[in-house]
């Protein structure tokens, strides 16, 4: 998930919270929606829990971040936030339902095929999580090196967002055509900002 489209979500979610039109928040969900899906039925795999069951509650959770939303995070951040308890009530109430006559399912049991126990899904951050803290980490570095290497940050910023050759050769050097001076320019990019990378790490 790029920058240009975390942007967009804010914007929409500000919008429906400052306006509270639902074709704000309309927009907003389809949006966001393939996300909700792909942790939906990430969830659902590794606990055997229907995927329509954490659809609901990103959903509904979606709808409670954003109405209050004021832009000082970002609205996947706060959605983040906001789920993470109630999917892990989810999965609670699912394993209380598997309990045997005199006790609960222990914690420590496994619960997929790779050995994860109902203590992980209670108590591990999930793959979204951890996508949306790896989102904003590489944002906080490609601004700083932006901002001392303005010339190769946008270089480096149009890369990360899969922009062609071509858009590179047209936004940053004026050309239509991606020629031996394009080439250089970007690899002294990669250069600089491996070099930069060294000194932040």
């Amino acid at each position: 998930m790029g920058e240009t489209e975390l942007n967009q979500m804010d914007k929409f979610a500000l919008a429906y919270a400052q306006s509270e039109k639902e074709s704000y928040f309309s927009t907003l969900y389809e949006k966001v929606k393939p996300t909700i899906q792909k942790e939906a039925k990430e969830r659902s795999l590794r606990y055997q829990i229907p995927a329509s069951d954490f659809e609901s509650v990103f959903s509904q959770e979606l709808w409670r971040a954003a109405r209050d939303f004021n832009g000082e995070s970002h609205i996947m951040q706060r959605l983040s936030s906001f789920a993470k308890p109630k999917a892990a009530s989810v999965v609670r109430y699912h394993y209380a339902k598997k309990r045997t006559p005199n006790r609960l399912v222990s914690l420590d049991k496994p619960v997929d095929a790779e050995g994860n126990t109902l203590k992980n899904a209670l108590v591990s951050p999930s793959q979204f999580e951890n996508d949306l803290i790896d989102e904003l980490e590489i944002k906080k570095i490609l601004e700083g090196f932006t901002k001392t290497h303005e010339h190769y940050g946008q270089i480096i910023k149009m890369l990360y967002h899969d922009c062609t050759f071509e858009e590179i050769a047209s936004t940053v050097f004026g050309t239509s055509e991606y020629d031996a001076r394009c080439r250089k320019g970007v690899q002294r990019a990669k250069e600089c900002f491996k070099a930069y990378l060294q000194r932040v790490s």
